[in-house]
């Protein structure tokens, strides 16, 4: 054996070097449980940044001015994420529209529903962490259909009505005007 490790293995026999290898052993032990504590803490902040929370799977009615929506696709919005489109048929949309964002940093924003993209009903809330995956029954009311319903029919008829009425009192002016025109007794 080489002369070093003999003194090394002398120190040990002779307890010298007990003390010194306890020190190191209990602060090589200390190390080793700060880097476990350390690297859990890290490792449960990344958890719930990371992995995705539960969803919350959605089904109910839609109504727009009040009444059921005839037909249209229904999706909500997590901040940027959104869901896939579920389609709602006589008022109605079954399960599931699926409010499961990728990831938990998405805890906290608002959650929004959106009908054929455009229009936002009147119902939001923030999305939560939960314990387990929730199913809700939920009635969404948007804001009344453009050009959907009787009023609108009803304008669009009174603007035709309109439109026939002046053309025929522009010809009855016209006529009239020709008439003066060539004079009396003249077509």
């Amino acid at each position: 054996m080489s002369p070093p490790f003999d003194e090394a293995q002398d120190m040990i026999r002779r307890g010298s070097g007990q003390a010194l290898w306890k020190g190191g052993a209990g602060f090589v032990s200390s190390l080793l449980l700060a880097l476990l504590v350390l690297a859990a803490l890290v490792g449960t902040a990344h958890a719930q940044q990371d992995f995705p929370p539960w969803p919350i799977l959605f089904e109910g009615e839609v109504r727009a001015g009040g009444e059921p929506v005839a037909s249209g696709a229904l999706t909500l919005r997590v901040g940027d994420w959104e869901s896939k489109p579920v389609q709602v048929d006589h008022g109605v949309f079954r399960c599931c529209l699926i409010a499961g964002p990728p990831s938990g940093s998405y805890v906290g924003l608002p959650v929004t529903f959106h009908l054929d993209g455009e229009r936002v009903a009147s119902y939001t809330f923030d999305f939560p962490r939960m314990d387990t995956p929730d199913r809700r029954r939920i009635e969404l009311v948007f804001p009344e259909l453009p050009g959907g319903g009787a009023p609108a029919l009803a304008v669009v008829l009174a603007v035709g009505v309109g439109l026939l009425l002046a053309a025929g009192a522009g010809y009855a002016v016209r006529r009239r005007y020709r008439r003066s025109a060539t004079g009396p007794g003249r077509p």
